[in-house]
């Protein structure tokens, strides 16, 4: 092999040591490596009352999004103690407050994991709503060990017995049936509550997911309570993954122009 021809074969494969490292890691951004990111968040919905939401933390967090959309949520995406300001509760009878305790374990959402067949999966979230009645005098402890993994639980405060049935989460259509109330003019009617998820993700560049998990709260003071827990997960592309690709063909122009000056 002549020497010149030994060179440009050195050259090409200069070239390649600098580019393939950004090239692999840019074949592993297609297969979904994106970043979960602001706005994310978890808001709680309990019968009638104002809604509360909370901000996630700790990002952006990379997080790994299969080609079919399937992706893992690590824990603690959010753990909040979140505060409705008292002010909001004027005019609303005997409640004063609602404060959200909650933290969540890791999710493992795909399609045809969620309910009746759907997008979703399972995310337990621990911790609990508390609903200050009287002034603060009774809080009312609604447990949401069952919310996004499914079962019932039952807890006692003061005197107040309170069930509560959960479900895992989906991006279709979420219900609580049997909602009772009793209008002025007739007797007991039994209503349905419906909130709807959405999903607009793309492996490759991103969207957001709507997950929206459904709770029945029932109580021996204030009838069946519909509750729903939602989370609005945002994801971009991750910017590592985006640097490194940059920096290879960065690589690859600064060698081009080291072998032009030494011709």
């Amino acid at each position: 092999m002549s020497r010149p021809l030994i060179t440009r074969t050195r050259s090409s494969l200069l070239a390649l040591a600098v580019l393939i490292p950004s090239l692999l890691i840019a074949g592993a951004s297609s297969a979904g490596v994106l970043a979960l990111d602001e706005p994310t968040t978890l808001s709680l919905e309990v019968g009638s009352l104002p809604g509360l939401e909370t901000d996630g933390i700790g990002l952006p967090l990379p997080v790994s999004v299969a080609n079919d959309g399937s992706f893992e949520l690590p824990p603690t995406v959010f753990s909040t103690v979140s505060v409705l300001p008292p002010g909001l509760f004027t005019g609303v009878s005997i409640i004063s407050s609602l404060t959200l305790s909650a933290a969540n374990a890791t999710g493992n959402f795909s399609p045809g994991a969620g309910l009746q067949g759907g997008y979703g999966g399972p995310m337990q979230i621990s911790g609990s709503a508390i609903i200050g009645l009287f002034g603060g005098l009774v809080n009312l402890n609604i447990p949401l060990s069952v919310a996004g993994a499914g079962g019932t639980v039952m807890a006692q405060t003061a005197g107040i017995m309170v069930t509560v049935t959960g479900h895992i989460w989906t991006t279709g259509s979420a219900s609580v049936t049997g909602i009772t109330t009793t209008p002025v003019d007739g007797g007991p009617v039994l209503n349905t509550v419906t909130r709807t998820g959405t999903y607009a993700l793309d492996p490759d560049t991103g969207g957001t997911v709507t997950l929206v998990t459904p709770v029945r709260v029932l109580t021996n003071v204030a009838g069946n309570l519909p509750t729903f827990v939602t989370t609005r997960l945002n994801f971009v592309p991750e910017p590592g993954t985006l640097m490194l690709f940059g920096m290879g063909l960065a690589g690859v122009a600064g060698w081009r122009s080291r072998k032009r000056s030494r011709s």
